[in-house]
């Protein structure tokens, strides 16, 4: 289906009806969103000044807005969103664990197609410090944040796979690549990554080894928190 007009009005027109539906529209997923903290490992704060349009209705924060923090579980790494919680009159900010789903009718991330809980990014909780803070920007987080993360491994002495933990330098959600760098296959046979398995500030990495061998090499794996 076409779009349709929706700025019927002129100096000669002036119809209210459609004057309101505009402004209206023009703010469906507005999201003006400064975070403090925004690169430090403390909790963040949204500033005084943000305006963010939740479920039809656009909201401004006159003063310095916490989230609350009921949803954190305090010992456990976990990552979060950021939601915003609108009622009548008021917002207020809190995490959540819930992955958050678009919903094209209000142009924005919210818990559910149905709920009106706004998602607005997402953190890393290591279980003491807010890591890899982000916002979203349309569709896409505002912010990619990249990790590396390397560790030595011994080829075996026989065919074999052969699982190794990469700790990684901040929490990542996919992996860019994974290198194993040392290697000889010419003299021990082929080596290589059969499977990996992000653990958040981790990587498990399965390399197989299809001949004997004893050689140590190094795995480097590249990832981005997105």
């Amino acid at each position: 289906m076409s779009g349709t007009k929706i700025n019927n009005y002129s100096t000669s027109n002036v119809n209210l009806t459609n004057i309101m539906t505009c402004l209206d529209t023009l703010r469906i997923g507005q999201l003006y969103i400064s975070l403090n903290e925004y690169n430090s490992t403390l909790i963040p704060t949204i500033y005084a000044g943000s305006v963010a349009e939740v479920a039809g209705t656009q909201y401004k924060f006159s003063t310095t807005e916490s989230f609350s923090t009921s949803n954190v579980i305090s010992t456990s790494a976990c990552s979060y969103s950021m939601i915003l919680i609108p009622s009548s009159s008021q917002c207020s900010a809190a995490f959540s664990t819930i992955i958050p789903a678009w919903r094209s009718d209000y142009q924005g991330y919210y818990n559910s197609t149905t709920s009106n809980y706004r998602s607005i990014g997402k953190l890393y909780f290591d279980g003491t410090n807010y890591l890899a803070k982000t916002l979203y920007y349309n569709q896409d987080l505002s912010r990619k944040l990249y990790y590396t993360g390397i560790s030595t491994y011994t080829m075996p002495g026989a065919a074999q796979v052969s699982t190794y933990i990469v700790p990684m330098t901040g929490s990542i959600t996919d992996v860019i690549s994974i290198s194993l760098l040392g290697q000889y296959p010419c003299r021990y046979g082929q080596t290589y990554v059969s499977s990996f398995t992000i653990l958040s500030t981790s990587v498990s990495v399965k390399i197989t080894t299809e001949n004997a061998g004893s050689e140590i090499g190094s795995i480097f794996v590249s990832g981005v928190s997105q």
